[in-house]
This record gives C-alpha cells, structure tokens and sequence, in this order.
C-alpha cells in the first residue's frame, strides 16, 4: 500500500512537471519571438536566461547539498527560517524543478535566441558565414552558461545553508507566518533600539552632571564668598 501511494505521488509530480514545463517554455518562447527582430532586445532576454540558469542551477545544487541539521544553531523566530527548512526537506523536487525543468526549458529557449541573433547579424552582415556564425555564438552561449555554472557550484556547496537562507527570504515574501515572524522581528528590533537610546541618553546627562566644575571653589572651603568676608572684614575695622 505504501508503494503504490508513492508511485501516486511520483506520477502526479512527473504530471505536473510536465505541465509547468510546457507553460514555461510556450511563455518564454513567446517573448522570444515576440522582439526577435531587433537584436539589442533578443540580446538581453538571452542574458536573462543565461543569468537565470546559472542562479537556479546553484539553487539546486545548494538544496542537495544542504542538511536540516545546520540550521538547528538558527533561532526558531528567524525570518525565512521555516520556508528554507522546506527546501532542504523537498530537495529532490527543488533540484528537479531548478536544474530539470527551469534549466533545460532556459537551455531550449537559449538556443532559440542564439538562432535569431544569427539570421539578425547575417542581415547586418550577408557577405558572414553562416555556418561559422552559429558555431561561434553557440560556443560563446555554451561557455557562459556551463562556465557560470561551474563557478557557482562551488559556492553553492560549500555555503549552502547561507544560499538556502538568502533563496528562503525571498519566497518567504508568500508565506503568511513567515511575514507574521518578520514582522514580530521588526517590532523586537525597534523596542531594541529605543532602549539603546534611552540608555545612551542617560550615560551622557550621567557624564554631563559627573563632569560639571562648581561655580565657586572659595565657596565650598570657607563656606562664604571672598567678597562678602572682605565687606564684613571692613565693617567690624570700623565699628
């Protein structure tokens, strides 16, 4: 019985990526296609997908390598804490949506774009090759893409709870408890600082009235001053 409700729960989930995958790659092919005339455009979507497969493939990768036991030293009322504790459980669906789904269906489009850059430059410039053009700008997209990859991975792995912790904070922006606990933060760092404040206020009038000189220093020795002992000095000479 317990296999069959995993295989369940399996097939819904292959359903389901299925779905978002096709959704996924009809929109962003759209986009594509949409300003695929001018070059400039059809230039920073690319960059876009290049950015974004890098990021969630580090996204992944930081998911796997993540244990729930490194987040046992984090307060329970950090924000984003929740929402990261349920990425690292669900890491293999994380990893499948964000080097899978997201990454193969940005590697598609990628080279869509890479094709329309070609038709555009060989508009720009007939007397081009263009086979030499495709080989060259697919190998410049490849290089960017698998290079950046590469550079992440190691930092994905090796800071992966920091990783998990700053993707969290982000997708916690939808979760009601986790905008109640950022909130309870909010006001918890308020009342800190009033208090800092307050406290700082009283050292410094401490420090005024400790630091304040008397307005008489023949005052506090003879217990009159100078003036009036020389007044009554002069009248008891002349009584």
């Amino acid at each position: 019985m317990k296999s069959d409700g995993k295989n369940k729960n399996g097939n819904a989930w292959a359903i389901k990526i299925t779905i978002i995958s096709f959704v996924l790659s009809a929109c962003i092919s759209f986009l594509s296609d949409v300003d695929s005339d001018h070059i400039v455009v059809t230039l920073i979507l690319l960059s876009l997908l290049i950015v974004a497969s890098i990021l969630f493939d580090g996204i992944g990768i930081a998911a796997t390598s993540c244990k729930t036991e490194q987040f046992d030293d984090v307060d329970k009322q950090t924000y984003g804490l929740k929402t990261a504790l349920k990425l690292v459980e669900n890491n293999e669906k994380v990893s499948n949506v964000c080097n899978d789904v997201i990454g193969d269906t940005f590697g598609i489009v990628s080279g869509e774009c890479s094709v329309a850059i070609v038709v555009k430059l060989l508009e720009i410039f007939p007397s081009a090759s263009q086979k030499l053009l495709t080989i060259l700008v697919s190998a410049i997209i490849g290089a960017i893409t698998i290079g950046g990859k590469a550079f992440l991975k190691e930092s994905a792995i090796t800071n992966s709870k920091e990783f998990i912790m700053l993707v969290a904070r982000v997708l916690a922006i939808f979760d009601k408890e986790e905008r109640n606990v950022r909130k309870t933060v909010r006001i918890q760092s308020k009342i800190t600082r009033l208090q800092e404040k307050i406290y700082t206020k009283e050292q410094y009038e401490i420090r005024q009235i400790s630091n304040r000189k008397p307005k008489s220093s023949v005052q506090n020795v003879c217990g009159k001053p100078r003036i009036e002992r020389k007044s009554d000095g002069k009248r008891q000479n002349r009584a």
